[in-house]
């Protein structure tokens, strides 16, 4: 027999039940009681595990059949009677701790790391995030990076996520062991770099490119990751009689190479990696130091032909990416040939678990 009678109220002439809430929130009080102490020394992780916590109680009470859901309707009125002015525990509040238990429950990796955002981040979070993975990868973005909630949700709602995995590039078979593990964490490499242009459907050349990466260099380095040192502009490589000069060249601080990039105002042309791939390895003869690692190129182009893009970068032993200028693309509504660039679930997990056991 259930617990709760037809108005999903406590039936207080069934002692046994009426007991049983009674100790259940009596647990919450202590609870409650116990977090408002603990909060003085962290306030904020603190409000994230007791809502894990009471979270976990409403679910387990309303999964085993003993209350009916619109108890928390009562549940939220008698815990602000407990404690009198207590803000964060109204109906709407109790819903997304449940919410937060029963989505993270089932992964022991993620709930520690929740209490590391605070409890609006993880409201966020869990409004627009509809997998573990997704919101995996937003809130180890949120902890590294120091996001602020209106960065949190605007980049959900650009689609970093999907942004992230189908970006074309062959680190993990280029790049040494160590480096490309630390790829996976430091180096914040997109398949769309989300360049801005003013009235970018015209033609325009490599300089506006680089103009508006040099009149947004913050927020260009801040988008790819925030470790890297900028070198220069327009950087000169002399080689015999000759002179070359690459566009844009940084340093990354935890990769410990170069990274340079090779501006394009026109589609993805294969040609394109030759030039790139020549650069990188004048950079490596010329200018990097022997305890550097093996330079990097990124080529930014206006558009791309992803499978071709597929087809050159597996055809080559240097690290290379390729990302476009602004392409605006629908990442919510992939074709098919679309799909089976990105990686598994199974790859995303292990490279989200790597990332964790490395940098948290």
């Amino acid at each position: 027999m259930s617990s709760i009678n037809t108005n999903n109220t406590i039936n207080t002439n069934d002692n046994s039940i009426a007991i049983d809430y009674s100790s259940t929130l009596q647990e919450i009080v202590l609870r409650v009681k116990e977090a408002q102490y603990n909060s003085l020394k962290s306030f904020s992780s603190e409000k994230v595990r007791l809502a894990y916590d009471l979270g976990r109680i409403i679910s387990d009470k309303i999964s085993s059949n003993k209350w009916g859901s619109k108890v928390i309707t009562q549940l939220s009125s008698d815990i602000q009677s407990e404690f009198e002015g207590i803000t964060g525990f109204n109906v709407r509040d109790l819903n997304y701790m449940k919410k937060l238990y029963d989505f993270y429950s089932k992964d022991s990796i993620l709930p520690p790391l929740v209490a590391q955002i605070s409890w609006s981040h993880n409201r966020i979070i869990l409004d627009k995030c509809s997998t573990l993975n997704e919101a995996q990868f937003y809130i180890i973005k949120t902890i590294n990076n120091g996001w602020s909630k209106y960065d949190l949700k605007t980049q959900i709602e650009q689609g970093l996520f999907n942004n992230t995995l189908l970006a074309q590039n062959n680190f993990q078979e280029t790049l040494t062991v160590d480096q490309s593990t630390k790829s996976r964490i430091a180096f914040d490499f997109r398949d769309d770099m989300g360049i801005e242009l003013i009235n970018g459907e015209n033609p325009f050349g490599e300089k506006e490119v680089e103009d508006y990466i040099m009149h947004n260099l913050n927020q260009f380095l801040l988008a790819t990751g925030g470790k890297y040192a900028f070198v220069g502009r327009q950087v000169k490589l002399e080689l015999g009689d000759e002179d070359f000069y690459i566009d844009l060249m940084f340093y990354h601080l935890d990769l410990n190479c170069y990274i340079i990039f090779e501006l394009k105002a026109t589609k993805f042309k294969p040609e394109h990696l030759g030039q790139l791939q020549g650069y990188m390895v004048m950079v490596d003869k010329l200018k990097k130091k022997e305890s550097m690692a093996k330079t990097i190129g990124i080529l930014v182009c206006r558009e791309k032909n992803r499978i071709l893009v597929e087809y050159m970068l597996a055809d080559t032993n240097n690290p290379i990416g390729v990302a476009t200028i602004n392409n605006q693309f629908d990442y919510a509504h992939l074709g098919e040939d679309m799909k089976k660039l990105l990686p598994t679930e199974a790859e995303i997990t292990k490279n989200l678990s790597t990332l964790i056991d490395n940098e948290i």
